[in-house]
């Protein structure tokens, strides 16, 4: 089953890795968890993302 709700545990390479999964009246997944990123990682991250995309440049 394809997703692309990349913050979720459950989502690895646009799949989702459970078998069933259940939506809520907007169609949105109930079974989703988001990933739980303190500040400074979240922070760390975007520094990375930063300097990876400023080096495709």
């Amino acid at each position: 089953m394809k997703c692309e709700n990349c913050y979720c545990i459950y989502q690895e390479d646009g799949e989702c890795l459970l078998r069933e999964i259940t939506l809520d009246i907007t169609g949105l997944c109930e079974s989703c968890i988001y990933l739980n990123l303190d500040e400074d990682e979240t922070n760390r991250l975007k520094i990375a993302a930063r300097i990876r995309l400023e080096n495709d440049d």
